[in-house]
C-alpha cells in the first residue's frame, strides 16, 4: 500500500477507534446515554469497514448501511459474509436513536447487564488486534440484586468456525 493510500486508511481507523472509546465512555458515565452509545457503535463498524475498501484502493461512499458495505467488502474477501447479520442488525443504529420520537433507547435482553464497566471497551480492543476476526466468549448470568451472584454459566467451548457460524452446529 503507497504511503498516501495508508494515511487515508489510518485516518479511517483512528475515526473508528474514536468511536468505539466514545460509546464506552457513554455507557460508563453517569447516566449512561445507549442511545447515543449504540449510534457510535455503528459508526465505527462505517468506518472499519469503509478502512479496508480504502486499503484495497475502493472509493469511499457517502453511505450508512452496513449491508451494503458488507457486501462491497466481500467483493474482496468472501470472509466479510459472516458479518452480514451483524451489518443488518447494527444499520439502523446510525440513524434510529439520533432524532426525537424515536424509541428512547436501545437495550439488552429484558434484565440483561453487562458484566462491568470495561465489556465493550475489551470487545473494542480486542477487534483492534489486526489479527482478530471475532471474539467469542463465555455468558455469565448473575442476580439482578447481586451481581456478584452467579445465576448460570454457559462455557463456549472452543471456537469452530464452520460449527458456529450462525449458531448452527455442523453434522
Amino acid at each position: 500500500m503507497a504511503d498516501a493510500a495508508a494515511v487515508v486508511v489510518g485516518a479511517w481507523i483512528a475515526k473508528a477507534e474514536r468511536d468505539l472509546a466514545s460509546a464506552s465512555r457513554l455507557l460508563d458515565g453517569t447516566p449512561p446515554y445507549p442511545d447515543t452509545a449504540v449510534y457510535h457503535c455503528q459508526q465505527a463498524g462505517e468506518k472499519a469497514l469503509k478502512a479496508f475498501l480504502a486499503a484495497h484502493g475502493w472509493p469511499i461512499r457517502r453511505v450508512h448501511d452496513l449491508v451494503l458495505l458488507i457486501d462491497t467488502c466481500v467483493e474482496l474477501d468472501a470472509s466479510f459474509s459472516q458479518l452480514a447479520e451483524a451489518a443488518e442488525i447494527l444499520t439502523p443504529y446510525g440513524t434510529t436513536f439520533r432524532y426525537p420520537g424515536a424509541t428512547a433507547e436501545p437495550h439488552l435482553h429484558a434484565d440483561d447487564l453487562y458484566a462491568d464497566t470495561e465489556v465493550l471497551a475489551r470487545i473494542a480492543a480486542a477487534f483492534a488486534d489486526p489479527a482478530v476476526e471475532a471474539v467469542y466468549g463465555d455468558l455469565v448470568s448473575v442476580a439482578k440484586a447481586d451481581t456478584g451472584r452467579v445465576i448460570r454459566y454457559w462455557r463456549s467451548g472452543a471456537y469452530r468456525p464452520l460449527r458456529d457460524l450462525h449458531g448452527r452446529r455442523s453434522a
